[in-house]
């Protein structure tokens, strides 16, 4: 429990201004980091965090303004795999985002008609 704890707050530390992630703290957003990562959390964030729920409809609102502007359709490397091979599949952003949507409609916390 205390590795998941501090898994949640190093996700929510490394989320961008924007409300992206990246491959790491800073780095620009893509679509797969931002809907993984938002997945995660909203299993773990629960409907009394005002807080935490406030950074995951920042990242709600990155991720449908990227849908909107047609990020979805590109894809980007995702994790390291072996040596110098990236995960990398066209279907990953729209897999991921469909994933995230999802789970953020069913969140008690979060009103989905804010995005």
């Amino acid at each position: 429990l205390m590795e998941a704890k501090k898994g949640v707050a190093y996700l929510f530390m490394a989320q961008n201004e924007d409300g992206s992630w990246g491959g790491a703290q800073g780095i620009k957003g893509q679509v797969e980091e931002t809907a993984l990562a938002l997945t995660a959390l909203m299993d773990l964030t629960s409907a009394n965090q005002p807080k935490e729920l406030e950074k995951l409809r920042r990242g709600l609102g990155w991720l449908c303004r990227a849908i909107r502007g047609q990020r979805h359709r590109i894809a980007s490397p995702i994790g390291f795999y072996f040596a110098r091979l990236w995960y990398f599949e066209s279907l990953y952003p729209i897999i991921f985002s469909v994933s995230a949507l999802g789970r953020a409609l069913r969140h008690p916390g979060l009103n989905h008609r804010n995005y």
